[in-house]
């Protein structure tokens, strides 16, 4: 059985397609996506899934040449670990594949090279665009696997020793017990989004609550777990006469904090008018701000009216 499974807006199964063939070919899965394009027709930004079947990216290259199409991680990493015989980088490699930013990809990505350089061969040659979050051209979301076909297959396994026509019955009887059920489930439902990310919205609510931001921009924040901040109220402050003390429990703090750069290092050049954007905003060095903050903070009156 060939199917096409997506994700309602509950994050439950919603199958959109399925078909019954002989075996696993370019012409069963070429016909299986001509009517699964019949059926929902052109669609902005759609994104694919699956395996490294030959037959399927031919099909898809073939029905939906402006799809955008990705890798199951599951499949790549089972490869992975049967041509390296280990699962030594599991972690380092699932890290680089969920990883949402490019920079977050290459840090994993590198230590995955300085442990196992044949591992990085097979990823490299297969294309970061087709296992990478961060690369992938489309919208991909959380979905970095096949597993919702498979949880599909699974589900209407036992039914496939049936003849053909009970088979596509069960099938219909499943799916329609399945809507039946969220419709009235929907009924009841008194909040703005689905209920699952309703949920995920309140639990990152609660975690948000203990997150302090420090504006370094318009636009931009150092953002700050409460529970690793120091107490800086055990800082001294700084009167004139106790400068050296004051140095001291200054780097301290700023140390355990992470944001000690300014005092380590020189300020860099001021940008000219013809400056790129980039040089402008290193040049606003986020811990810069929070050092001076922290210092200006810590100081008495007669003295803080230095600090910019």
């Amino acid at each position: 059985m060939l199917c096409g499974v997506t994700l309602d807006a509950n994050n439950h199964l919603y199958p959109v397609a399925f078909g019954i063939v002989d075996s696993e070919n370019h012409d069963s899965w070429k016909y299986f996506m001509s009517k699964l394009k019949e059926a929902i027709g052109e669609v902005e930004d759609l994104a694919f899934v699956s395996d490294k079947h030959a037959s399927i990216t031919y099909a898809l290259e073939t029905i939906f040449p402006d799809a955008y199409h990705g890798a199951c991680y599951h499949y790549i990493s089972m490869n992975v670990i049967a041509k390296s015989k280990t699962d030594h980088c599991h972690v380092l490699m699932y890290n680089a594949a969920y990883a949402f930013r490019k920079s977050e990809f290459h840090t994993h990505f590198e230590k995955i090279k300085s442990k196992v350089p044949a591992i990085t061969q097979y990823l490299d040659g297969m294309g970061f665009d087709k296992w990478s979050r961060a690369y992938f051209p489309g919208n991909r979301y959380n979905i970095m696997t096949s597993n919702y076909a498979e949880s599909f297959n699974n589900k209407t396994g036992e039914a496939r020793s049936f003849s053909i026509t009970t088979f596509v019955e069960f099938i219909r009887f499943t799916l329609q017990s399945w809507f039946c059920d969220r419709r009235e489930t929907s009924k009841k439902t008194t909040t703005t989004l689905a209920l699952t990310y309703e949920k995920d919205l309140v639990d990152m609510a609660k975690k948000a609550r203990f997150l302090i931001p420090y504006a370094i921009g318009r636009h931009e924040f150092h953002v700050l777990d409460a529970a690793s901040i120091p107490r800086t109220s055990a800082m001294l402050t700084l009167n004139g006469t106790n400068h050296k003390q004051w140095v001291e429990s200054l780097m301290m703090n700023l140390t355990l904090m992470r944001v000690d750069l300014a005092l380590r290092m020189d300020a860099p050049p001021k940008p000219t008018d013809d400056a790129t954007e980039k040089d402008k905003k290193s040049y606003e060095e986020h811990s810069n701000r929070c050092c001076l903050m922290l210092m200006r903070y810590h100081m008495d009156e007669s003295i803080s009216d230095s600090i910019p």
